[in-house]
């Protein structure tokens, strides 16, 4: 649980992180853009002088292009951003909705042993009391006894099992949050 705790944790950090990229791409974009803007009007304003800034054009539809490339640049990292945190919430939902499946398995599990070992010593209590009264009677419980042991060990059993799975079960989302990270 400290290690779903903690991968937890880590994911909404790397989410935080990318979400305040993806807010500064954005404004990066926006001022690239109000740039590619200026440089137009600038261009417009100087077009009736064509012969005297021919040199000061041309370097300002260089400008341009280069601003229209960085805005495609910042729009497919926005992009890919965009990718990555959905990817981690995804992720992060998979792995609390696992997480929660395991308790509520365990917890059914661990109520049925409890209720097995209660019949347990109810079954040795009665079994005292038939011993007192003969031993016809105590056959008979004894034999619910033997199957209410059985059960708990069946029921023990069970438990451990499950407790293994979900010890998998965590190695394995461990396992999957490495790869994606």
């Amino acid at each position: 649980s400290f290690g779903q705790e903690s991968a937890t944790r880590l994911l909404k950090a790397k989410l935080q992180v990318l979400e305040e990229q993806l807010e500064k791409a954005l404004i990066e974009l926006r001022a690239k853009d109000q740039s590619i803007t200026e440089a137009a009007a600038t261009i417009a304003q100087l077009s009736d002088d064509r012969e005297k800034t021919s040199k000061s054009q041309k370097a300002l539809e260089a400008q341009v292009e280069k601003f229209k490339r960085l805005s495609e640049d910042t729009q497919r990292k926005n992009e890919t951003l965009e990718r990555q945190l959905a990817v981690l919430k995804k992720d992060l939902d998979m792995a609390q909705r696992a997480h929660k499946q395991a308790d509520t398995d365990t917890n059914a599990r661990e109520v049925r042993l409890n209720r097995a070992v209660e019949e347990v010593e109810k079954l040795k209590a009665a079994l005292k009391e038939a011993k007192s009264q003969g031993k016809d009677a105590g056959e008979s419980l004894r034999k619910q006894l033997d199957k209410a042991q059985a059960d708990c060990r069946r029921l023990e059993r069970q438990k451990h099992e499950l407790v293994q799975a979900f010890k998998k079960q965590m190695k394995l989302i461990d396992v999957l949050k490495r790869q994606k990270i």
